[in-house]
C-alpha cells in the first residue's frame, strides 16, 4: 500500500481551504453579486470625460493661467439652428424662433457669454437655413456634462407658425459623450456576436453544458467585480468614460481564460482518479498558481500606467487593475468553490463524445500538437513568425492622428454638426 505525501506549498493548502469552506464562499459570493449588481448602473454617472491633459506642461499651465488670472474662457460650445421646413433666416418668423432660443441659452447657470448670429453674418450658412451661436462656458471641458444637458434643454425650438428647427448642440463634453455612446453600441454589438461564440467554442472544448458554464460564470463575476472596483475608485479619484469598456472587455476576457486552466486542470485530475479534494487541490496548487503569478506580470504591466500624471492614463491603469484583480479573486475563490460543490458532476449534460481519460493528457488532439512543436521547433517558429509579420503588414499604412468627429457614426451629434460646418461654413 502507498501513501501521498500532502502538498505543503501555500497554493495546496488554499485549495484545501476552498475545498472546506466551499459554502461559506459561495454564500459571500452570492451576497457580493446581489450587493453589485443594483449599484452597477449608477457607474457612469461618476465617469467624467477629457483628463487628457498634464497639468505640469507648459501649455496646460498657459491654459490654467488664461483662465485663472486673466478669466479667459477655455471651453466653448456651438448651437446650430437648421431650418427644416424651406424657410429662410433674414425671414421674421424664423429669426424670431431662433433668436428666443438664443435667449433661453444666455440664461443657463455657467454660461459667460453668447454670440448670436444677429451679431456675425459669418455665423449664417450659405443656404441661408443655418446658422449657429457661439457660447462661451465658465465650466472646463469634460466637467460640464449636466450643463449639456441644460443647454440641449434650453435651445429646443417648438415648432410655431409652420416653422420646424433643428438645434444640435456640440462641445468637447458632447463629442467624448458621442464618442463613449458610440463604444458603448459598438462593445454590446461585440458581445452579442463573440459571446455565443465563445459558449460554442467553451461547448466544443469540454464536450459538457456543465462544464462550459463555469469560465462563463466566472466571466461574469469578474465583470460585475471589476466594475464595482471602478465604482468604488471614483470617489477618491476621476476615473474616464473609456474604463468602463477597458474593464468588461479585460475582465471578460481573463475571468474566462483563468477559468479554463483551472476546469481544465480539475477535469483531469478527476479523470485520474483523484477525489474531489484532491482534485481542487491540485487544480489550485497548479494551475491556480500559474493563474496567480500570470495576473502579477500584468498587474505589474498595468501599474506603469499609474506614473502617468495624465487623468485618462492613470484611470485606464486603475481600471485594468481593478479587472486582473478580481479576476484573481474570482479563479482562487469562487472557482474552486464551484468546483468542489460540483465535484463529478463536472461532466454532466455531455452534449457528444464521452468522458476523457487519463490517456487524453498523451494522446489528444493538442498533445499532438505540442508534440509537433517539440519534434520541429524551427519550422514552427519560422511560420509563426512568418504569420504574425503578414498580420502586421496593414499598421504600416496606419496614421496616427488626434481623434475628431469623422470617427464617429454618421448619425451622431457631433459627426451631423461637423458635416454641417463643412457644407455651410468656410
Amino acid at each position: 500500500m502507498t501513501t501521498t505525501t500532502p502538498d505543503l506549498s501555500p497554493f495546496a493548502r488554499w485549495g484545501r481551504a476552498m475545498d472546506r469552506h466551499r459554502r461559506p464562499v459561495l454564500w459571500f459570493w452570492l451576497a457580493a453579486m446581489v450587493l453589485l449588481l443594483p449599484l452597477l448602473p449608477f457607474l457612469p454617472s461618476r465617469l467624467r470625460t477629457g483628463g487628457f491633459d498634464d497639468s505640469t506642461l507648459p501649455s496646460s499651465q498657459a491654459q490654467a493661467s488664461l483662465r485663472d488670472d486673466l478669466e479667459f474662457p477655455t471651453n466653448t460650445a456651438a448651437v446650430f439652428f437648421r431650418i427644416t421646413s424651406g424657410q429662410e433666416y433674414v425671414e421674421p418668423g424664423a429669426r424670431r424662433l431662433i433668436g428666443e432660443a438664443v435667449a433661453r441659452v444666455s440664461a443657463v447657470s455657467g454660461v459667460r457669454q453668447v454670440i448670436s448670429p444677429e451679431l456675425n453674418s459669418r455665423q449664417v450658412g450659405r443656404s441661408g437655413r443655418t446658422v449657429y451661436a457661439l457660447v462661451t462656458l465658465d465650466t472646463e471641458a469634460g466637467s460640464g456634462g449636466a450643463q449639456l444637458v441644460e443647454l440641449e434643454r434650453a435651445s429646443s425650438v417648438v415648432q410655431r407658425d409652420g416653422i420646424s428647427v433643428e438645434t444640435l448642440v456640440v462641445s468637447a463634453d458632447s463629442f467624448f459623450r458621442d464618442l463613449q455612446d458610440a463604444t458603448t453600441n459598438d462593445l454590446q454589438r461585440a458581445e452579442l456576436v463573440t459571446l455565443p461564440i465563445a459558449a460554442l467554442t467553451l461547448l466544443l472544448v469540454f464536450g459538457s453544458v456543465v462544464a462550459a458554464s463555469l469560465p462563463v460564470i466566472a466571466g461574469a463575476a469578474t465583470t460585475v467585480l471589476g466594475l464595482g472596483g471602478i465604482l468604488a475608485l471614483s470617489f477618491p479619484a476621476d476615473m474616464s468614460v473609456f474604463t468602463l469598456n477597458l474593464s468588461s472587455m479585460l475582465a471578460l476576457g481573463l475571468g474566462t481564460d483563468y477559468a479554463l486552466f483551472l476546469v481544465s486542470r480539475f477535469r483531469e485530475e478527476m479523470d485520474r482518479g483523484a477525489t474531489t479534494s484532491q482534485a481542487v487541490e491540485r487544480a489550485v496548487a497548479t494551475a491556480g498558481r500559474a493563474v496567480f503569478f500570470s495576473a502579477g506580470m500584468v498587474l505589474a504591466g498595468l501599474a506603469g500606467l499609474l506614473s502617468f500624471r495624465i487623468a485618462f492614463l492613470r484611470s485606464l491603469g486603475f481600471a485594468g487593475l481593478a479587472a486582473v484583480a478580481a479576476a484573481v479573486l474570482v479563479s482562487m475563490t469562487l472557482l474552486p468553490a464551484l468546483l468542489a460543490v460540483l465535484g463529478p458532476r463536472i461532466g454532466s449534460w455531455r452534449i457528444w463524445g464521452r468522458d476523457a481519460n487519463a490517456d487524453g493528457a498523451t494522446n489528444g488532439f493538442w498533445a499532438r500538437v505540442a508534440g509537433l512543436v517539440l519534434k520541429r521547433p524551427w519550422p514552427v517558429l519560422f511560420v509563426s513568425l512568418v504569420v504574425l509579420l503578414g498580420a502586421a503588414v496593414p499598421f504600416l499604412s496606419a496614421r496616427l492622428s488626434t481623434p475628431d468627429a469623422r470617427i464617429l457614426p454618421v448619425d451622431s451629434v457631433s459627426r451631423r454638426a461637423a458635416n454641417l460646418m463643412a457644407a455651410e461654413f468656410d
